[in-house]
């Protein structure tokens, strides 16, 4: 019905003939004529305006989504790069309780990797009275793991390093490592109290490098 008095306007506007039978009885003079037609117009261009920003709309999550898959791309490339590691080795300003910390840091880590670079700068700083400063890599790091010294690799609550010697030659230090009860145990350390002491022993070689001559667990305290 709303489609016929609107067709209806139209043709009386520019007197076209058109037979329209309402089913309602409605008078209309020219001014609500007019009007009806403005409303006509003013809804077309609504209409207009909505179809245009729903398809701006559409365009700009097309571009998006490009966009997206376009970074999703460049972050897959980034991480097939080879990841960047940094490895400590002895230079001349490095002094040993400096190393000792790094060490430790190293292998408290709950992270495997940064726990193995722990490993790798003992080794790196093994001085060559040290029974293993010859011995492969892979030897070092499996006796490690594998004695009661993997109690250095994250098998601690916490820490504290003190230093019972130093002079120009020598350093010793003891790391102070709280545990529990059940480490110990499973560790085979024979202790009550949860404490271990990891002695170490540093020198200076003739290029006065600061180097490990040993980190032994030391049950006499």
């Amino acid at each position: 019905m709303i489609f016929s008095k609107q067709l209806a306007l139209i043709c009386l506007y520019f007197n076209l003939s058109y037979t329209y039978k309402p089913i309602m009885n409605f008078s209309l003079d020219r001014k609500t004529f007019v009007f009806g037609l403005g409303v006509l117009a003013i809804n077309k261009v609504n209409a207009l305006q909505g179809y245009y920003v729903s398809n701006e709309y559409k365009r700009l999550i097309n571009e998006a989504n490009k966009l997206k898959a376009i970074f999703d791309e460049h972050k897959k490339n980034i991480n097939k790069l080879p990841k960047l590691s940094f490895e400590l080795k002895p230079t001349k300003t490095l002094e040993p309780e400096y190393i000792l910390t790094y060490i430790i840091k190293k292998l408290e880590s709950k992270n495997e990797e940064i726990k193995n670079e722990g490993i790798k700068t003992i080794y790196n700083f093994l001085s060559n009275t040290n029974m293993f400063k010859n011995k492969p890599f892979v030897f070092f790091n499996n006796m490690l793991k594998n004695t009661k010294y993997n109690i250095l690799l994250g098998n601690f609550e916490t820490y504290n390093i003190n230093k019972i010697e130093l002079n120009d030659k020598n350093a010793i230090y003891d790391v102070k490592l709280y545990t529990n009860y059940k480490q110990m145990l499973i560790n085979n350390i024979q202790d009550d109290d949860g404490i271990i002491y990891i002695r170490c022993l540093f020198s200076k070689d003739n290029n006065d490098f600061w180097l490990l001559d040993g980190m032994f667990i030391n049950e006499m305290k």
